[in-house]
């Protein structure tokens, strides 16, 4: 797994030799033509392509009408047109277009990481093109940007939003655009990010729609801490920079669950990330205070504080010294977090709050679409009102899979590859969680990348495509009466993904037609 990260692959012989095609090979000669396309494709074209998807998607959730952003007066700076039938399906079509080129751009990208010496340089420029469609346009596919806002406003009135939700705020504005589900509910999030989020509804002079976009330029200055990161981590294990570069900062879930709406994940995985890799170069001790910083913002960052316990010191260390470590670790991020809260004014309420995700019910989470679908067997049978007893008894058992998952990858590590097994474990808690979201998933991309063996590279592409068709807009209403369906489809595209489609028609057309061995003429 790790050879192919290393070094560029070798080009393989062409099966398309036109001289040895049948006449009659119309699907050989059309893959060939694909195969063809696609070895023009080349780093610009890539480069320009990708662009091109995420300016579709900003076109498509800025149109009149649009059913992708938030549809109220003064949610941005503009597109908020009366709905039009013709501009809605329009910007429908623009943005499930802009995914589908977005993804297809970046599978080419990796592609060429693998045997193009990319530079870095290039990289951030690529990353400038592509992202900055989603800074000028409205937050997309997530309203809780909304909610970031509404916790500043209320913690500049000196309301605490860890005992109250947005519906106390005087000002309605707020409180309209949050998502129905978090108006009265108190924020999940550290007393960093509160601190933050204040701060930026000071700096706009309560302006909410400059403070948002505050709030999103910083989860892009989070996301280039984390590529920074997961360059040095990447470079120092051997591994290409560039390569882990592209699939970690220019992956879709990155850009559109992170970068566009905003989220504050993006902040703790730069934080994480950043503890990680100064950690490796041996400053453990600021390694688990950069760890704590994320913890502040969104607590999974302490999983980088344990990691970093775990391997405190060098070569074999029995089990029970390497919990002291960890505990020891865990403790020094504890004073800090206290200090960061007290220092603040908000203390350690927040804590108490960090269940309040799993309200969320959500098709795309494993263990309530299992739950759903044996439901509704049950209701077939006549075993009717067993729902919330199955919710609850397959996300029980989902948070004892994840902490055994948690276990065996701590257990597993070495400290040269600590940082993908942090993010294997972070993929498998945002998988078992009582809700997945696609910004969670981000969390294990990010942190596994560094290690961009062939293997990582597969399973990174097939949970990225997963996430972006089984998260699109519309999704869950559209198939959440057919629980099979929607995932079924959803896994058929993470599976081609991981085939690496971009070589799909060469390897289809290996496959389906071999020469065959040349006949010998005997002398006469």
């Amino acid at each position: 797994m790790r050879a192919s990260g290393r070094s560029p692959s070798a080009p393989s012989a062409d099966p398309m030799n036109a001289d040895l095609l049948p006449p009659n090979g119309l699907l050989l000669r059309l893959a060939g033509a694909v195969s063809r396309a696609e070895e023009r494709l080349r780093f610009p074209e890539t480069a320009a392509l990708g662009a091109l998807g995420t300016l579709l998607v900003a076109v498509g959730g800025t149109l009149g009408g649009s059913p992708f952003d938030l549809r109220q007066a003064g949610a941005w700076f503009f597109g908020m047109a009366s709905d039009s039938g013709p501009a809605r399906v329009l910007g429908a079509v623009a943005l499930y277009a802009g995914l589908v080129v977005s993804v297809v751009a970046w599978l080419q990208l990796v592609r060429l990481a693998r045997s193009e010496p990319v530079r870095l340089r290039q990289l951030a420029v690529v990353f400038v093109a592509w992202v900055l469609p989603l800074v000028v346009a409205p937050p997309l596919f997530s309203r809780d940007a909304y909610s970031y806002a509404a916790d500043g406003q209320m913690a500049a009135e000196g309301v605490s939003p860890y005992r109250y939700g947005p519906l106390v705020l005087a000002d309605p504005s707020y409180v309209e655009k949050v998502s129905p589900i978090w108006q009265a509910t108190p924020t999940p999030y550290g007393p960093l990010f509160v601190a933050i989020a204040e701060g930026d509804i000071d700096a706009t002079g309560h302006g909410e729609v400059a403070a948002i976009e505050l709030l999103r330029l910083e989860a892009v200055a989070g996301v280039v801490l984390a590529g920074i990161a997961v360059a040095d981590l990447a470079g120092r294990a051997g591994y290409r920079p560039h390569l882990a570069v592209t699939l970690a900062v220019l992956n879709p879930v990155t850009l559109y669950d992170l970068i566009s709406p905003g989220h504050n994940d993006a902040l703790m995985m730069g934080f994480l990330l950043a503890g990680l890799a100064v950690a490796s170069r041996g400053k453990k001790v600021a390694g688990v205070l950069l760890c704590a910083v994320g913890a502040a913002i969104k607590a999974p960052a302490l999983i980088g504080a344990v990691y970093i316990g775990w391997h405190w010191q060098p070569g074999p260390v029995p089990w029970r010294r390497r919990g002291a470590h960890v505990a020891a670790a865990l403790g020094l991020a504890a004073v800090a977090i206290g200090v960061v809260s007290s220092g603040l004014g908000f203390g350690w309420s927040w804590v108490w709050n960090l269940g309040t995700p799993a309200i969320v019910h959500s098709v795309t989470t494993p263990t309530t679409a299992v739950s759903d679908l044996l439901s509704q067997v049950a209701g077939l049978v006549g075993l009717g009102g067993s729902g919330s007893v199955l919710l609850s008894f397959f996300r029980a058992v989902g948070l004892l899979a994840a902490a055994a998952a948690c276990a065996w990858c701590l257990w597993r590590s070495r400290a040269s590859n600590a940082t993908w097994y942090a993010g294997l474990s972070m993929l498998a808690v945002a998988a078992l969680s009582p809700t997945l979201q696609p910004w969670y998933v981000a969390w294990g991309v990010m942190a596994m990348a560094v290690l961009p063996g062939r293997g990582t590279q597969k399973l990174l592409m097939a949970v990225s495509a997963y996430m972006i068709v089984a998260t699109i807009p519309d999704y869950e209403p559209l198939l959440s009466s057919v629980p099979v369906l929607g995932p079924a489809f959803a896994i058929a595209v993470a599976v081609l993904c991981a085939l690496s489609p971009t070589d799909v028609p060469r390897q289809l057309a290996a496959r389906l037609w071999r020469p065959a061995s040349p006949s010998v003429r005997v002398p006469g």
